[in-house]
């Protein structure tokens, strides 16, 4: 049916996208390591080994997404609480996100939380990498955190947001789904994986 045809070339296309996704870092490692044998300036020579180091950063990044999803499908308990600084989570998490002097963080909380701080880097670190990649190119990113509360219960809630880019505005109905892309976004790397896993992660969280 219709359903499992798109499933199937849902796949087909992740499995392009992960040839291609590997193959940029693969390329980097063995020019870098081809160039370093030429070298005799330690500066340079400093210079490949950090491209490098990021190449295996991006692969181990690959791979740890696979992991994820391994872990989100077959059920296994993801969410484990703990008490910590919310505000000094999300300075550390910004901290590591490419271009941290574009994102604009207000926190209305100081005091200790109890949640899961490594789902909840990892929902955050998905969203901002994410606005970041595809939203206008040097534009603004604004992360906002605050309580939230109703009738059932309280919580906080997060709010990321950016300036549209050139991907183009996400199908509200699927950009949470598996192996989504945005309409433009086929030229950019990206797996359509990072906003499904952090709605994993949220539902684990029970929120």
């Amino acid at each position: 049916n219709q359903r499992e045809r798109d499933h199937r070339r849902a796949q087909t296309d992740f499995m392009a996208m992960l040839a291609h996704e590997f193959k940029s870092p693969l390329d980097t490692l063995e020019s870098t390591t081809h160039s370093i044998g030429l070298l005799n300036d330690s500066e340079l020579i400093e210079g490949r080994l950090t491209s490098q180091r990021r190449a295996l950063d991006d692969m181990a990044s690959i791979l740890n997404r696979l992991i994820e999803v391994d872990a989100a499908e077959g059920g296994k308990r993801l969410f484990e609480p703990q008490s910590f600084q919310i505000r000094s989570l999300l300075i550390d998490i910004i901290a590591d996100v490419p271009s941290p002097e574009r994102i604009e963080l207000n926190c209305s909380l100081d005091d200790a939380i109890t949640n899961d701080p490594v789902l909840l880097r990892r929902i955050l670190t998905n969203l901002i990498d994410n606005a970041l990649k595809y939203g206008l190119p040097g534009g603004e990113v604004k992360l906002t955190v605050a309580p939230k509360r109703n009738r059932l219960k309280s919580g906080i809630e997060f709010r990321c947001t950016n300036e549209i880019g050139a991907a183009g505005t996400p199908d509200a109905k699927q950009v949470f789904t598996k192996y989504y892309r945005a309409p433009n976004a086929k030229g950019q790397s990206g797996a359509g994986l990072g906003l499904w896993l952090s709605k994993c992660f949220v539902e684990a969280m029970s929120g």
